[in-house]
Parts: C-alpha cells; structure tokens; sequence
C-alpha cells in the first residue's frame, strides 16, 4: 500500500472523486502524470568569497537558521531564488528592511576578530530601493 495517500481509498470509492481526489489508477503511480504536475524548484544559495561579491533582488522571506541560529534571507530575481546564510554583522543591518523591498548586499572585507581563535568577521554594506 502507497503511503501518500488515505489508507481507505478503494477502488470502488466514487465519493472521493467526487470531491476532487484522483481517481484510484491516479493514485496508484501513473508517475507520467505525477511529473507533469510537480517540478522542483532550485534555491542557489549565495556565498561570498572575495571582496566586491554582492548579491541582489526581492527581499520575499526572513527565516531563523537551524544549526546556528542566524538569520536566512531569500532573494528573489528574475525568478531565481539565492539564500543568503547572515552573519551577526549583517543581520543589525538587515534589521531595518522589510519583505518586499529591493535589496543589495556587498561583502566589503574582512576584520580581524578581536578574540583570539576566532574567525575574522565579515563586513557587508546593505542598500535597499
């Protein structure tokens, strides 16, 4: 038995058509069909490597990461999605900027951190339109 589906869809059930299910040969992996109708759709997740890389688009989502508890920002631009992973640094200036407005984030550079075995910090510079 399929897991997706109801555990009481039967072959006979008419009613559950009726009411805008598939029928039961739909159910059971017409996989032609399946295809038509799913597509997956591809997040490029943006990094910046050296100085001057910048990232633009559509502010459309605010997240809370799950490994490390910072922010996730997705930008949209000609239909491509780029995630952007925050750093402290740029969330204090992402504060400001609301879902929907335009955004551009530019890496500037790195700073040495001023605790000792820790990784530089990086600096961004953020426009909004």
């Amino acid at each position: 038995m399929n897991k997706d589906f109801p555990y009481y869809y039967s072959i006979g059930d008419s009613k559950l058509v009726h009411y805008g299910f598939p029928t039961y040969k739909q159910f059971r992996g017409n996989t032609k069909m399946e295809q038509k109708e799913w597509k997956k759709t591809e997040d490029l997740i943006f990094k910046f490597e050296k100085e001057g890389d910048s990232v633009e688009g559509k502010l459309i989502s605010k997240e809370k990461g799950h490994n490390y508890d910072n922010e996730v920002y997705k930008l949209e631009k000609e239909g491509k999605i780029n995630v952007v992973f925050s750093t402290t640094v740029m969330e204090s200036q992402m504060q400001s900027v609301n879902i929907g407005d335009q955004v551009k984030i530019v890496f500037v550079g790195t700073k040495e951190s001023k605790q000792k075995g820790y990784n530089d910090i990086k600096l961004f510079d953020i426009f909004t339109k």
